[in-house]
């Protein structure tokens, strides 16, 4: 079983990876997390639902400061955690902001590198900051509503 009860996390299981548990979306408790909220709002099966409260306890507790990125850094975590309306969502966008004021947008699959993508780029900034207003409609692009 890749969920570690006693680290409150999925196991990362790729060769080579640098640690044991993440919480991005690409290969983390965010990337769970969504996909279990999701089925849950579909199905309305609690034991999705339960699933995705403990992937949002593993993100809130790593935290956010890795990147700008929806694929693997803040900006996925953001996603997740504000559609399960896990925290509050005033300090989860403060932190976002916070985070873009002092260190400016940090995307690509390298820190330093320069990144227009959705996924991992600028436009991923963009478009997350437009779904940060109350009137957003924009569609979460990590679930491709």
């Amino acid at each position: 079983m890749l969920y570690q009860p006693e680290h409150g996390n999925w196991l990362d299981v790729r060769v080579g990876a640098e640690e044991d548990f993440f919480t991005s979306w690409c290969h983390g408790s965010a990337g769970v997390g969504i996909g279990m909220l999701d089925l849950h709002r579909r199905t309305g099966d609690p034991a999705h639902f339960d699933m995705a409260r403990r992937a949002a306890r593993a993100c809130a507790a790593e935290g956010f400061g890795w990147s700008h990125t929806l694929c693997h850094g803040d900006l996925g975590l953001w996603e997740f955690l504000t559609s399960m309306d896990f925290g509050d969502p005033s300090d989860l966008d403060a932190e976002i902001l916070t985070g873009l004021e002092q260190r400016g947008p940090v995307g690509g699959l390298a820190r330093e590198a320069f990144s227009p993508s959705l996924m991992s780029g600028l436009s991923g900034v963009l478009h997350t900051l437009l779904r940060m207003h109350p009137a957003a409609t924009l569609p979460n692009p990590l679930l491709l509503d």
